[in-house]
């Protein structure tokens, strides 16, 4: 077994599989991390391309270091969850605090009707679902995937019962995350933050399901996507079925 440096760097090793397990370019050492989105040097310690999901559009040279230098502590298959995870904890933090000082009963009854909406289906056909739920549902990838079918699923039952709590850009999120190839936990961690960060700012009850609901979606997949890669159930699927 070839030893390796926190960072991943180590002596030649022919498998495929390297540091932690994840793939690597056994001529360069490099790690194309995030699907291959991002080159990753174990010797600079640092990612070669831009995150694709920097606020700044298509970002610039993304020094970002491998989880944020604490490889001991942290793992970063992604190049982006180390430092999303922190982000989501203090934004959901925030979001505690908001929601502890309106904790009343007017506020926790709006939480349980949204909740209870978004399992249940109402009369209102898709057709005449507020704008942005329909444009979402007409936009959405159908495949059978987690992800998708959570999306979907919650989506047309509070379409159903006239809900219009989802912005344009929440939409075109979801939509757009139906049909990237981003792991089901990668996705609804992201939408936890978001929905945390509305929560932090509003106290929308609406955000607080939103956070709760995808909070508990991220736990479950990130359970589903470990046992996948465990037994490697994962890759007897075919290419178009595989999240990375």
């Amino acid at each position: 077994m070839p030893a390796y440096t926190p960072f991943g760097h180590g002596t030649s090793c022919e498998s495929l599989l390297a540091f932690n397990g994840d793939f690597h370019d056994t001529l360069t050492g490099l790690y194309p991390l995030g699907n291959g989105h991002r080159m990753y040097s174990p010797v600079l310690m640092r990612f070669l391309r831009s995150d694709n999901l920097s606020p700044f559009d298509r970002g610039g040279l993304n020094s970002y270091v491998y989880c944020e230098a604490d490889p001991i502590n942290r793992i970063d298959p992604s190049g982006r969850n180390a430092l999303l995870y922190k982000t989501a904890t203090k934004l959901l933090a925030g979001g505690g605090i908001v929601f502890g000082a309106r904790k009343h009963r007017d506020f926790i009854g709006e939480v349980f009707t949204t909740s209870k909406r978004a399992l249940t289906r109402g009369p209102i056909p898709p057709e005449n679902f507020p704008e942005h739920r329909y444009n979402l549902w007409r936009n959405a990838s159908k495949a059978d995937k987690p992800f998708n079918n959570a999306v979907n699923r919650v989506n047309e039952n509070l379409g159903s019962h006239g809900d219009g709590a989802l912005s344009a850009k929440q939409a075109a999120y979801y939509a757009e995350g139906t049909w990237s190839e981003n792991s089901n936990t990668t996705l609804h961690l992201h939408s936890t933050a978001g929905w945390g960060m509305q929560l932090a700012q509003t106290g929308d009850p609406a955000a607080a399901t939103g956070a709760l609901f995808n909070g508990a979606a991220t736990l479950v997949s990130g359970a589903l996507d470990h046992i996948s890669y465990k037994s490697g159930a994962i890759f007897k699927n075919p290419v178009s079925e595989v999240r990375q």
